[in-house]
């Protein structure tokens, strides 16, 4: 699943209406979570995706991983205070044990955030060091389709090490190309995700996984259908 920003309806933020529905309040992803955990869904890691997906291992049908793009760094953009961000956030994941992979520019704040809001249930991964930016001109244009090989590698190894974990990636803006693809492989990644749209399965490519975007104002009744068997 992809996410992107979690907020309060008590203190709902100023561009609530104006960011493509990327934000879920706290009550849909509470309800989502809970419904998740009593239909027994199983939350695989990266590594056990891809073996999914190598044909290596076989994953219980209800399985599933929950993505949060960008991290805290939009809520510093909006003008959310990070703290307020994660004081939604983490103890929901904490209540019901589910664990999400945080998707983080590692150049904004990077170091402070993965250090200060720490979890057991919180596996931060890159979505670039500084690579979230415009320069190119596939999709949204974001530069790492126009990178060179040395620039875009430095950069991809920097924000690995500032996440603490090289297992997955998610290309800015959703961006790719044959040239970005290939150096998120050599960068070592397991698994990297887009922003289209569907199910990963046996066989798709490990770097370039689809994923189901989640929504605000969706509905319980709507997130079952999207994500059920």
């Amino acid at each position: 699943c992809m996410y992107h920003y979690v907020y309060d309806e008590k203190k709902p933020p100023d561009d609530l209406n104006r960011r493509y529905g990327n934000y879920i309040s706290i009550k849909d992803l509470s309800e989502e979570l809970e419904w998740l955990n009593e239909e027994g869904y199983y939350y695989p890691t990266w590594k056990e995706v891809r073996e999914y997906i190598d044909g290596k291992l076989i994953l219980p049908e209800k399985s599933i991983v929950l993505c949060f793009d960008d991290g805290a760094v939009s809520f510093l953009k909006n003008g959310i205070p990070v703290l307020e961000k994660f004081s939604f956030s983490i103890p929901l994941l904490e209540k019901y044990q589910v664990p999400a992979t945080p998707y983080i520019i590692a150049s904004k704040n990077g170091e402070e955030k993965v250090d200060e809001y720490r979890s057991d249930y919180l596996v931060y991964e890159s979505h670039s060091h500084n690579m979230h930016r415009p320069g190119g001109n596939i999709g949204h244009g974001g530069v790492f389709t126009a990178i060179s090989e040395e620039e875009g590698m430095a950069d991809l190894k920097e924000s690995i090490k500032i996440c603490g974990s090289g297992e997955a990636f998610a290309y800015p803006f959703g961006d790719y190309n044959v040239s970005s693809r290939d150096m998120v492989e050599e960068a070592g990644f397991l698994c990297a995700v887009t922003t289209e749209y569907g199910k990963a399965r046996p066989g798709t490519d490990p770097l370039l996984l689809p994923r189901i975007r989640m929504v605000m104002g969706q509905s319980l009744e709507s997130f079952k259908d999207k994500v059920s068997p």
